[in-house]
């Protein structure tokens, strides 16, 4: 589990189970190249902060193949989601119409707007909830992994949390180098980075935010094609 706090006071846990996997975990990525997980259960023992409430925006374009596993995986969480959106920015597939067989809202933008952090600020006014969880169209979660991310608000000095990315494919030398990557990251690089106390990003496949620090910074900058990094930084300069 990967998190940090307002004011300068920067945490980042990883932790495992018994049996040394990672955990929690969720699938995703952005490429080609495709992504996946193994969906792992656990529960921890602290009680999540009661009556925080979530939305969860997915932004979407031409993600036919991949939006109706990302929603299944949604709607058997195990934690309370009060509202799922998609923002269909302009897909010319059957993106909006798979999305609209599921009971969730579906947005289309006016016009392509051509970014995931644009397409995200087009919907956050959409959200009337304590935390926003931005997910990737073609990222499936593990069942607990709101729960679980609950747990870390717990803290009202916690802004952003996230879990650990694992790869679904590993067929290409390719597809096999990321997978070894993201598991460096998950359990070496991003320790370390704790105790520098320098975190260089919160992932954004599966993220959650807190509504009013959206607020605060004005949702997510588009200067960048990488929101979650830009909005890490912008949480640690602020």
């Amino acid at each position: 589990m990967i998190s940090f706090r307002k004011g300068g006071d920067i945490h980042v846990r990883i932790g495992s189970t018994n049996d040394g996997s990672l955990l929690p975990s969720l699938r995703g990525c952005g490429d080609s190249t495709g992504c996946g997980q193994r969906a792992i259960v656990s529960r921890e023992q602290a009680v999540p902060p009661p009556g925080l409430t979530t939305t969860v925006l997915i932004p979407a374009y031409n993600e036919e193949e991949g939006i109706a596993g990302t929603l299944d995986t949604l709607l058997f969480q195990t934690a309370r989601i009060e509202k799922i959106i998609v923002i269909d920015d302009c897909s010319t597939d059957r993106t909006a119409e798979i999305a609209g067989s599921y009971p969730v809202t579906v947005l289309r933008t006016p016009q392509n707007v051509g970014s995931k952090a644009q397409a995200l600020n087009y919907a956050l006014p959409f959200c009337s909830t304590d935390l926003v969880m931005v997910v990737d169209a073609d990222s499936y979660i593990a069942p607990d992994y709101l729960e679980r991310l609950l747990h870390e608000f717990s803290d009202p000095a916690v802004a952003v949390a996230a879990g650990a990315v694992l790869s679904k494919n590993a067929a290409t030398p390719t597809e096999r180098g990321r997978s070894i990557e993201w598991l460096f990251a998950n359990s070496f690089y991003r320790p370390i980075q704790n105790k520098a106390g320098a975190p260089l990003v919160i992932p954004g496949c599966a993220t959650a935010y807190r509504a009013s620090d959206l607020a605060k910074y004005g949702g997510w900058t588009s200067k960048t094609v990488c929101e979650d990094i830009d909005y890490t930084w912008v949480v640690l300069l602020n």
